[in-house]
């Protein structure tokens, strides 16, 4: 296998030029994929997913004289010589499969390749070296607004909170990381219910995932910045928040009367600030704690995953797989991974998506996957509700319950 080992972002970009001008001579049996890692949420862009599914294409580019070119904005370029596309096709379908939990990928049977873009260099090869200048240009512009945005004249809010609204930048979120360090979140989390909700309507707490308020974020580390500014950096916050819950946690764990959830990625599992945590945890309850998982972590490398839930479940924590959603959810199974929940995200297009025998092909795997280990969340209104017991779901999350539970209390 062939890679680029340049040190420096942008000569990526300037090895793509140059193979592009090489293979002009030589286009025959060549073909390339254009993967637009850059369309996915930002929460699917950290460093591990990049290698991942560079990885993915390691047999491939192995067999058939490859390379992997990593563009500025996480694109890949993957190039070969004598795969068909059919071949070519295994490890696409494999990689749309890793990130089908991504907001932004569309699931509709229309646009079932738009992470992929393909090239053959017999036919297309004007568009591709097209593509390669393109990406060279955007690269430099790329390295020069980031060399203003460094320079000693740039102001951040950071440093002057009384200033008016900025948008979120790379910089700022690169000096709200370093503050979130050594954080007391506590006063931050906030607790949204799971509930269960019998025959009598009257939904019953059954957990309790665990996060951070943004709004009090913001008041406290990004004063005078519009942290909804560029939905990926703030995803990033998000998950950034997500890994900080585990110093968190051993405070809630004491007045908890159900068990909690959090957010971690498998990486964290198989790390020593989990061992910590995990010491501590022990010795102050015994509520079982729930670990929720993102797919791209959980199939991007079966190896960690395995090792990481043998361990978790030997200490007696729960798994459960976030992210999913009317197409992704039937093809999980639950007992093969040793899952103990499955989460699936409401949408209205579910209403939609799932009719006759998709209809019921779903409430097939709601049976198999077990009707109180599958959790339904994201429920804004009454219809996400009705929606889940009619497909033999019971239990559900979101603002809807959050309301139905205030009422109850009152």
């Amino acid at each position: 296998m062939q890679r680029s080992s340049f040190q420096n972002p942008a000569s990526h970009e300037a090895a793509l030029t140059d193979y592009a001008t090489r293979v002009g001579q030589h286009r025959k049996d060549r073909r390339a994929l254009h993967i637009r890692l850059s369309q996915l949420s930002r929460g699917s862009q950290f460093e591990h997913h990049i290698r991942i599914a560079m990885n993915t294409f390691d047999p491939l580019l192995k067999r058939f004289e490859g390379q992997v070119f990593r563009m500025w904005n996480n694109d890949l370029i993957v190039t070969v010589k004598g795969a068909s596309l059919g071949q070519m096709d295994e490890y696409a379908i494999r990689l749309q499969f890793l990130f089908s939990g991504d907001p932004n990928i569309s699931t509709s049977d229309d646009s079932e390749f738009q992470l992929c873009h393909w090239y053959e260099m017999e036919n297309d090869y004007p568009a591709f070296r097209k593509l390669a200048e393109t990406f060279e240009k955007k690269a430099a512009e790329e390295r020069e607004r980031n060399e203003k945005a460094q320079s000693p004249n740039a102001v951040s809010s950071l440093d002057n909170p009384g200033g008016a609204v900025e948008p979120l930048t790379p910089i700022l979120l690169e000096r709200f990381e370093s503050a979130l360090e050594t954080a007391d979140l506590s006063p931050m989390v906030q607790q949204q219910m799971i509930c269960a909700i019998p025959k009598s309507g009257e939904p019953q707490a059954v957990m309790a995932e665990c996060f951070v308020s943004i709004a009090a974020l913001q008041k406290r580390f990004l004063p005078g910045v519009n942290c909804l500014s560029d939905k990926w950096l703030f995803q990033r916050i998000c998950q950034r928040l997500d890994y900080r819950m585990l110093t968190a946690l051993p405070e809630l764990v004491q007045k908890a009367t159900v068990p909690l959830s959090i957010n971690v990625n498998v990486a964290t599992l198989l790390s020593p600030e989990f061992l910590k945590f995990d010491e501590r945890y022990q010795r102050l309850t015994e509520l079982p704690l729930i670990l929720e998982l993102q797919s791209i972590d959980l199939f991007g490398d079966m190896g960690a995953y395995m090792f990481a839930r043998e361990f978790v479940h030997e200490r007696g924590y729960r798994l459960a797989l976030d992210g999913l959603d009317q197409m992704t959810f039937p093809l999980i199974d639950r007992h093969k991974l040793k899952l103990d929940f499955q989460k699936i995200q409401w949408n209205p297009e579910i209403l939609s998506d799932v009719r006759a025998k998709k209809r019921e092909e779903f409430i097939a795997a709601v049976n198999k996957t077990g009707a109180t280990r599958v959790i339904l969340c994201r429920c804004d209104d009454q219809r996400a509700v009705d929606f889940g017991k009619s497909v033999g779901i019971s239990l559900f999350q979101g603002r809807h319950l959050d309301q139905l539970l205030r009422k109850k209390a009152a």
